[in-house]
């Protein structure tokens, strides 16, 4: 009998028919599972439910990683097998109140819903950035540590900077927790902003160049999808507040948890791996739309499919919070910049000449309503009409720039922003 021995060391055996090959670590394989901890250091759980030392592929013995990056189930796990998804959605919804006083009792399934679609991310085509906002003391930040403790590979980007956040993010398949830092303007992390702008959507990539190589080789491109979630009080822009779902904190009206159960976080990490490997070649239903914003419907698709795999009785809930998103999103684009310009623009709808409108006719009557001290230049008109669609023209004879006024465009834009149209 093969002597054991200690660590993520293979048994003899192992060693002599990994012989021929290398061996290198991974974090990453087909048909993984997840790496869990045993008394005989990490091993590969695998979808037939097997745990392994090693796996053989592409003449390489891939060991696990000893992750200290995140957090990982144990060999309870298969204690878990056994059992099934009863329940689990309602304790990791209990885990989450227990900890964190969410402003609206719906956000705790919202909540619940996103974490079991962390175990679950290679289903989705998109994932939504869950965002704590709110003042100093508000409770966003302890939202963040709550949910690293559940989702699958909860990383904090804290300490990490440049093309190591792009490395990490590619061999670990993180669920990233970015707390408290500047993302935009001058001080701004670039390549954070770089990573939110494209993260959201599978198949989007970080390109980089490569200063010690040359040539092809100089290019890299690292996987940038994954789930996110965001704490802080820095606005942010349209792009990536289009693909946020946006938990409004407050300071705490009932008593939670001082400190972090680590026990209960460890039990539902096993059963939360269990309930991926239940579910690893399920197929999701594909609900019926219920918001008619794209960009909300591709990020709350995956939340909608958990719920109606785990928690259906929730789903009308979940619809009227998803519409009450969408109004909010209205309200906002109706107060937006772009629908100032808009209800200029169609204010503007009697200076129409030969089929165009002048730029200056639209930036004179969005100033009309601002202050001397707010005035916007007839160049920032333009370049917001160009960003609507509508194509650059001359006027024979002055010279000036306008568009061409292209009234189906221009109905479709005020629909959006929930302006009437004449």
């Amino acid at each position: 009998m093969a002597k054991k021995t200690q660590g993520n060391q293979p048994s003899q055996r192992s060693r002599s028919s990994q012989a021929p090959f290398s061996r290198k670590e991974t974090a990453t394989l087909p048909d993984l599972i997840e790496i869990i901890n045993t008394k005989n250091g990490p091993r590969f759980f695998m979808s037939d439910g097997t745990c392994k030392d090693f796996v053989l592929k592409d003449g390489i013995n891939w060991i696990p990683t000893n992750p200290k990056l995140f957090l990982i189930p144990d060999e309870r796990v298969l204690v878990c097998l056994k059992e099934n998804d009863t329940n689990l959605f309602d304790n990791v919804c209990t885990f989450i109140s227990n900890h964190l006083d969410c402003p609206d009792e719906r956000h705790y399934p919202i909540l619940t819903s996103f974490v079991l679609h962390t175990h679950l991310i290679e289903k989705a085509e998109a994932s939504p950035i869950i965002r704590f906002y709110g003042a100093k003391g508000s409770g966003k930040s302890r939202g963040g540590e709550v949910l690293s403790q559940i989702v699958r590979r909860g990383i904090s980007t804290a300490n990490l900077t440049g093309p190591g956040l792009f490395r990490v993010n590619e061999l670990y398949e993180p669920t990233l927790t970015i707390d408290e830092i500047q993302i935009f303007g001058k001080k701004g992390d670039q390549n954070l902003k770089d990573l939110l702008n494209v993260r959201y959507r599978r198949g989007n990539k970080i390109i980089r160049i490569n200063k010690d190589r040359s040539g092809l080789e100089s290019i890299e491109m690292f996987n940038a999808f994954g789930p996110t979630v965001l704490c802080g009080t820095e606005e942010l822009p349209d792009t990536i507040k289009s693909r946020s779902i946006t938990f409004f904190m407050e300071p705490n009206a009932r008593q939670v948890k001082r400190h972090i159960d680590k026990s209960s976080a460890s039990d539902l990490r096993n059963r939360l791996t269990a309930f991926r490997f239940r579910h690893f070649n399920t197929s999701l239903d594909e609900p019926e739309r219920v918001v008619s914003n794209g960009r909300l419907d591709e990020v709350l698709l995956p939340l909608h499919q958990i719920i109606k795999l785990e928690k259906p009785e929730f789903e009308p809930d979940f619809v009227t919070f998803a519409k009450s998103l969408e109004a909010d999103r209205i309200e906002e684009d109706f107060e937006s910049f772009d629908a100032e310009v808009c209800r200029a623009l169609i204010n503007s709808k009697s200076k129409v000449t030969y089929g165009k409108i002048a730029v200056d006719e639209v930036t004179s009557e969005v100033n009309k309503r601002r202050g001397l001290s707010n005035l916007v230049s007839q160049r920032w008109i333009g370049s917001v009409l160009t960003r609507f669609g509508l194509k650059t023209c001359r006027f024979a004879g002055t010279g000036k720039y306008g568009r061409i006024w292209d009234e189906d465009r221009i109905r479709r834009l005020a629909k959006r922003f929930g302006i009437p149209y004449p």
